[in-house]
């Protein structure tokens, strides 16, 4: 199933009729189907290489073009990408070799081009559209589906923060990487400084109650009691 699906959907992905949102499921669908194969990664390789072999390159490319795209939009499809890089470079450690070197220069240029959209818009909560610039070609089909937001019936985080916790865990699947470690010794500093800028507290959990010091932090009560931020 999985080698005649898996170009079908590439070919659709390519189609220039359909949405974002119909890109963002077709990813979603890619996921899913890469996870059913990856038990076979060094136990079955002729399988997964039957499996993926025929568009992996196609797919590698298309995604490295979507994590260098514009890093103030699409944020959920970038999300739906990172999540399929994370899959192929944590379970398909030996299928995704030959490909490691593809993947390193443009997750760190993600790292750092998203640091300030994330420290704006997650840490600050400015509004996505007060980053945007009169050279951002802003999608109108885009603008719903950039806003944050969590679905409570996946428990999956959407938005500027979902698409930075798919990032961070790309990141720290491939430092585990043997041949990626020298590179990460090079860099360290750099790598760390980076990291630790996204260590930000949220500003929906940033609220610091004064008077009873036994009172838990809780939003239904926030009125109730003098709230004091941490950047004052």
């Amino acid at each position: 199933m999985v080698p005649i699906v898996l170009p079908a959907l590439f070919e659709t992905f390519t189609n220039e009729e359909i949405g974002v949102h119909a890109r963002e499921q077709i990813l979603h669908l890619f996921y899913l189907l890469i996870r059913l194969v990856a038990w076979a990664d060094g136990r079955e390789n002729e399988l997964v290489e039957e499996c993926l072999g025929e568009t992996f390159q196609s797919w590698m490319a298309l995604f490295l073009q979507l994590i260098s795209s514009n890093p103030k939009q699409f944020f959920n499809l970038k999300k739906n990408a990172l999540k399929c890089l994370v899959v192929i470079f944590r379970d398909l450690i030996n299928f995704s070799k030959d490909s490691i070197n593809l993947i390193l220069k443009p997750a760190w240029k993600l790292l750092n081009s998203h640091l300030p959209v994330f420290t704006e818009v997650v840490a600050y909560n400015q509004p996505l559209a007060s980053l945007m610039t009169p050279e951002d070609d802003i999608d109108e089909e885009s603008k719903d589906c950039e806003v944050g937001n969590e679905s409570f019936m996946d428990e999956e985080v959407y938005g500027v923060e979902g698409m930075t916790l798919h990032l961070l865990e790309l990141l720290s699947t491939l430092v585990l990487r043997l041949n990626v470690q020298a590179l990460v010794q090079q860099g360290l500093v750099p790598l760390i400084t980076t990291v630790s800028s996204y260590l930000l507290i949220q500003h929906d959990q940033e609220g610091l109650h004064r008077g009873d010091s036994t009172f838990f932090i809780s939003d239904e009560t926030q009125e109730m009691h003098r709230i004091q931020s941490i950047r004052n």
